[in-house]
């Protein structure tokens, strides 16, 4: 899968004539002031080896930088900061949101720079943004996210590499030198290494774990089937009917946790909401609109038992009632990553966008996003429409 996908983060500035009234209140003395969601593009998402297959990843990011800053027609010179996330990356732009936006040609003075936390990077951009400005870093911070699996970097076994890299030292000793040298390794060491799939730390697949939790939280594959089924209907009904336009929204609170990665490793999604909703002084009654990241149905199902589960707030999440149910009817109703696809880094922002347009579709107030990431790891957000 591959994309590239930019929001826009901003305080509410004085200048601004549409938001003057509640920037003076937002950003008076002694106030912090107030992060809005100005609006998302991206370019479509598309199978690997397919249509972007002669591009790079800060090809893919240019293109969505530049085209948000001509959907929204902003200056440039405006933006304070630009992040960017990526978790497949090419050695040479490994600091891509800066390449890119260069690329973009975005002035060359704003500062750049990249993060990674595996399925949840662009939603670490975008809460990088919140906080540089409400530190009052910045008053605009421009946010992406990439990835292509059309060129993973595939590498030769360490212990080639380490040979070649070791080989001008062996030169020197002249061609026996060099057969000596390179007589070390074996033939299974003259193979490829490519991106590893399993968690470093526990080893195991991500599918495995999902399999695993749906087990324990008693959600049958017959579930798991529907749920998939449902996220591709949503999103080939959401593209039929010409769904995703330009959203505007507070960035309200936000929440990362860490788990267990050997027992829940997909359950992230679970305690970030509980935080963030106890943060936000909300109850998931309150919520009009969720989009959360579909890595597996039974991983999304497995967290929906367990926000459903008295006993799972008591064992795990010190409390003594569950977080609550979660109404289908406000869930994924355009699709999912299940259905449009998982480009690691872009998912996040694809998501605060989505949740933002539905609020001002659906005439609802707040929007939980919420996602799991490898490594134990999950955010959730809430998200406020600006009217």
């Amino acid at each position: 899968m591959d994309t590239g996908c930019t929001i826009v983060v901003e305080r509410m500035l004085r200048s601004s004539t549409l938001l003057r009234g509640l920037a003076s209140k937002a950003a008076g003395a002694g106030k912090k002031p107030t992060v809005v969601f100005v609006d998302g593009a991206r370019i479509p998402f598309a199978q690997s080896s397919t249509v972007y297959n002669d591009y790079l990843g800060v090809d893919l990011q240019k293109f969505a930088y530049k085209g948000l800053v001509d959907k929204t027609a902003l200056d440039p010179k405006e933006i304070d900061y630009i992040l960017g996330g990526n978790v497949i990356q090419e050695v040479r732009t490994s600091n891509i949101a800066r390449e890119a936006a260069m690329a973009a040609g975005l002035p060359t003075n704003i500062p750049a720079h990249t993060v990674v936390l595996a399925c949840i990077s662009s939603n670490v951009g975008i809460c990088s943004a919140a906080e540089k400005v409400l530190t009052e870093h910045a008053s605009l911070v421009l946010v992406g996210g990439v990835e292509t699996f059309s060129d993973v970097p595939i590498r030769l076994t360490r212990p080639l590499r380490q040979a070649l890299i070791t080989l001008p030292k062996a030169m020197k000793k002249g061609p026996l030198g060099v057969f000596k040298h390179l007589a070390k390794l074996n033939f299974k060491d003259l193979g490829l290494e490519t991106p590893a799939i399993a968690n470093y730390t526990t080893g195991e697949v991500m599918g495995h774990s999902s399999d695993r939790l749906s087990a324990k939280l008693g959600v049958s594959r017959r579930e798991q089937d529907e749920f998939a089924a449902l996220s591709h209907q949503r999103a080939a009904k959401a593209h039929k009917d010409g769904i995703y336009k330009d959203p505007k929204a507070f960035l309200r609170a936000w929440e990362f946790v860490a788990v267990d990665p050997f027992e829940q490793l997909l359950l992230g999604p679970t305690y970030a909401t509980a935080k963030v909703l106890s943060a936000a002084g909300l109850t998931l009654a309150d919520i009009d609109v969720i989009e959360i990241h579909e890595a597996f149905a039974g991983q999304v199902l497995s967290n929906f038992r367990a926000m459903g589960s008295d006993k799972f707030a008591q064992e795990y999440l010190n409390r003594s009632t569950k977080v609550g149910d979660i109404d289908m009817a406000k869930t994924n109703l355009h699709g999912g990553s299940l259905s449009l696809g998982h480009p690691f880094a872009a998912t996040g922002n694809r998501l605060v966008t989505t949740a933002a347009n539905r609020l001002h579709r659906e005439g609802g107030r707040y929007a939980l996003v919420t996602a799991c990431a490898d490594g134990g790891l999950g955010h959730a957000c809430i998200i406020e429409k600006y009217e």
